[in-house]
């Protein structure tokens, strides 16, 4: 495949990506002010989950940048906003442009399950009273009087199509109610 330089969004004649997924400065030096007609090539590291990703410079400030989405952005339309990026074989190695393609987040997790690279979560364990590690909490109207007991958080918040985070946050008085209620911990130390 032929390379193929363009310029990168919001660093316009500063750095370029390639469709093959290198990166390259077009300025360097004190505070990116460019020197000569002489191109480098940046360094790629790799984050803990395998992605490639490099720094670039704008204005003194750094920011990171994963290569698979600057090639995505520089070289693949996405019509339909798609937020996320596929690697087509599995391969985070693998930043081409026609490797990648835009996805959702299901059609992502979708091809990483047919892939092999993710098991399907079935999340069939034991909820409410059957987990033994779900704590009992009350909940309180917002003058106090007792309205019910649930077995755990998401017990409480599926019957009241809530937030469980809420809630929680409720429990460690972080807030005081969650979906109009006041909730305590059955036992004063969870």
């Amino acid at each position: 495949m032929h390379e193929v330089w363009k310029d990168i969004p919001n660093y316009e004649g500063l750095y370029q990506i390639s469709n093959l997924g290198n990166v390259k400065s077009l300025c360097f030096g004190a505070r990116n002010i460019r020197k000569s007609n002489i191109v480098k090539l940046l360094h790629q590291s790799t984050n803990n989950l395998g992605y490639h990703k490099v720094q670039l410079y704008k204005d003194g400030k750094s920011k990171m940048f994963y290569v698979h989405r600057l090639v995505a952005l520089s070289f693949i339309p996405n019509p339909d906003n798609k937020p996320q990026i596929n690697h087509k074989d599995g391969n985070k190695d693998n930043n081409t442009v026609d490797n990648l393609e835009w996805v959702t987040s299901k059609e992502n997790l979708n091809h990483a399950v047919e892939k092999g690279l993710r098991r399907r979560s079935q999340m069939k364990g034991k909820t409410g009273i059957l987990n033994k590690n779900s704590k009992k909490i009350y909940q309180y109207d917002k003058y106090g009087n007792y309205i019910a007991t649930y077995y755990g958080i998401s017990e409480a918040a599926r019957s009241l199509n809530g937030n469980a985070s809420s809630i929680n946050a409720c429990l460690k008085g972080r807030n005081k109610t969650s979906c109009g209620y006041i909730w305590k911990y059955a036992d004063p130390n969870p």
